[in-house]
């Protein structure tokens, strides 16, 4: 739901409206239903307003307390209204009005920097506290919200898309060789960094504070490591999960506009769809579903699925026709947001034409983030391991083996090694060990090996951030998944899609408390006899169709990456690049991965998947490359990609 934008000059010398508009101007379809500004000396304030929920048609923002001392402007859902609003009353400072905004305003006056872990949502919010001389900003704990920031000497600025901070010159404009690093081999780490150097993204589930003289920042939420979840039966568990699941779907309904609801003939997509109907079936909600779908894609046919979704909710499924991305509109994307193009699953389907004609969606409902959590993890080997529970780790490689012979990716003697055995060494002789394993390690990536030394990729990569300690190591395993890069990436280039088609994106299975209770119920609720999401499946019986409640696989729709690769120019875009001059990366390896890849894709052959993530990577640097550092002056001034308007 809309966007924030935010100077504060830590000099004290006033700030540069003119730098503000155009932050604002940079990214108009967050600012579907107006902007707006405030300017306070040193400090200026920019909103891009989205209305999608009913109690933000009368909101303005930024929003200012009783003395304008304290200023605020968010992006964001509150989803424990109730609840909030009763702890404010009960602490004497009752909201003036029910938006979202005033609550979080209000949670701010009563509890200080300790406010953003009394909020249940999704949201990215900067404060300006005038009385303090302070800006205070925060992320919600799984990062669905976007904030990414520049720290200078004298300024500071933040916004929603990281390309809104070049409208301040002060801004450098330089490749962070080592986040490109990071990502070409698949692994982004970090949190914080991004391709440009210097800009930064505030990290989920933490908060800063800047001054004039000080920048802190903190974790402000942590999952509780001691928290368990125990029942005697199934159905005690999946009880307990529709409860909250339910609730997790009901506080995404509220919508002053029509939503727009992803459904697959998938677990996930339909759970959520399913669930929604029933809340509103039962007048817990009042909201406007229409159920969109992939139907026919070169990849999956779901047709049969789709209809057995028609027959149990009553609703038709509107149909979107599938999509391969122009090359001119990935690049397009890359001048205009200064970033990576859009995955080519994430543009299969021709959404575009559907929202261009319907202006009054305003929110989409999706099914991201149902494997994160639920899906079980193979650590749980390392915990059957040290229970000495050997039938038990039989059965579970037994299942893998099967599984295997449907998804080439998936390689149960290599899993069982890495998360079975591995972390049942010794930690000393682990360490140990690592140098001789590395050295000797495949190739396996596009890197130079001079380039992955120089930007010490090594290191980069191995992340030893301290972390609660769990009972189980697949529950740390979870934790790792929360915390981790390369889950908040795909996430915010999920929230930009969403956000360049005028929606607000709201993800039912990124909820808190989804997370919370995935973290507490034992493995065998996650994973048991190879079938993932043991206690979803069980939780929605009676609410899915069977077929779909016990589908074991789903659609990859992993053609969208060749043929995208294809209709860019092949093996012609690995053949003459950029990023191999910089020597940065090895033409002659990718060249030879996409030879691979191509014979198996015209063989049928699904190994061909195997290949597609690196290529990928290193295609869309590549295109990022030229796009933004070749015409550094367009690309400063590059308009929305195509396709894009606003309602």
């Amino acid at each position: 739901m809309s966007g924030i934008a935010a100077i504060f000059n830590r000099d004290g010398r006033p700030a540069d409206t003119a730098v503000l508009e155009r932050m604002l101007a940079a990214a108009p379809y967050r600012g579907r239903d107006g902007f707006g500004r405030i300017t306070a000396g040193p400090v200026a304030l920019g909103h891009a307003m989205l209305h999608a929920t009913p109690e933000s048609l009368h909101e303005t923002q930024p929003l200012a307390d009783e003395t304008a001392a304290i200023v605020l402007t968010l992006d964001g859902r509150v989803d424990n209204r109730a609840e909030l609003i009763a702890a404010l009353k009960a602490k004497g400072r009752p909201p003036r009005t029910d938006t979202d905004a005033e609550l979080v305003l209000r949670a701010y006056q009563v509890w200080g920097e300790e406010f953003p872990r009394r909020i249940i949502g999704d949201f990215a919010l900067v404060i300006w506290d005038g009385a303090r001389r302070r800006l205070l900003c925060a992320r919600d704990p799984v990062g669905v919200k976007t904030f990414y920031y520049y720290l200078g000497p004298r300024t500071f600025i933040c916004a929603s898309e990281p390309h809104q901070l070049f409208a301040d010159p002060r801004v450098p404009r330089e490749p962070n060789e080592g986040m490109i690093g990071e990502i070409a081999v698949q692994m982004p780490a970090s949190r914080e960094e991004t391709l440009m150097r210097g800009v930064l993204r505030l990290p989920p589930c933490h908060a800063l504070s800047v001054t004039s003289d000080k920048f802190r920042m903190w974790r402000y939420y942590e999952p509780d490591p001691s928290l368990e979840i125990r029942y005697r039966t199934d159905d005690e568990y999946a009880e307990h999960f529709r409860s909250v699941f339910s609730e997790a779907v009901r506080c995404r309904l509220r919508s002053h506009g029509r939503i727009l609801a992803d459904v697959s003939g998938g677990l996930d997509s339909s759970s959520i769809f399913c669930t929604a109907q029933s809340i509103v079936r039962r007048g817990e909600a009042v909201a406007n579903l229409e159920p969109v779908s992939l139907i026919r894609h070169p990849d999956s046919d779901e047709r049969d699925y789709i209809a057995a979704v028609e027959r149990i909710t009553g609703a038709p499924v509107t149909e979107v026709k599938p999509a391969v991305e122009d090359p001119a509109t990935l690049e397009a994307q890359c001048r205009h947001y200064l970033d990576l193009p859009d995955y080519p699953n994430a543009a299969m389907a021709d959404y575009d034409s559907l929202i261009e004609a319907r202006p009054e969606f305003r929110v989409q409902l999706s099914g991201v983030g149902g494997d994160e959590w639920l899906s079980g993890s193979p650590y749980a080997y390392a915990d059957l391991l040290r229970g000495l529970r050997i039938r038990a780790i039989v059965g579970r490689f037994a299942c893998d083996l099967r599984q295997a012979r449907e998804d080439p990716s998936i390689a149960p003697l290599r899993s069982f090694l890495i998360s079975g055995l591995w972390p049942c060494v010794p930690r000393r002789v682990r360490l140990a060990a690592r140098g001789v394993l590395r050295a000797r390690a495949p190739h396996e990536h596009p890197l130079t090996r001079e380039f992955a030394l120089r930007i010490d990729l090594a290191a980069r990569v191995r992340v030893e951030e301290r972390a609660p300690r769990f009972p189980f190591l697949s529950q740390m395993d979870i934790y790792r998944t929360f915390t981790a890069g390369w889950l908040t990436h795909p996430i915010e280039m999920c929230e930009r899609w969403d956000a360049w088609r005028g929606l607000d994106g709201r993800y039912p299975f990124m909820d808190r408390r989804v997370l919370e209770f995935a973290l507490a119920i034992p493995e065998e609720q996650r994973m048991r006899d190879g079938v993932e999401r043991i206690v979803v499946r069980n939780a929605m019986r009676d609410i899915l169709p069977e077929e779909i409640r016990t589908r074991r696989v789903k659609a990859t729709y992993a053609s969208c990456y060749p043929e995208t690769l294809k209709k860019a120019g092949g093996a012609r875009v690995f053949n003459s690049m950029e990023t191999v001059r910089r020597g940065w990366f090895d033409g002659p390896w990718l060249a030879g991965q996409y030879a691979a890849m191509l014979r198996l894709y015209a063989a049928r052959d699904p190994r061909y998947m195997i290949h597609l993530r690196p290529l990928w990577m290193g295609f869309a640097i590549e295109l990022w490359l030229k796009s933004v550092f070749s015409h550094p002056a367009a690309a400063a001034t590059a308009p929305p990609p195509p396709g894009f308007a606003i309602a």
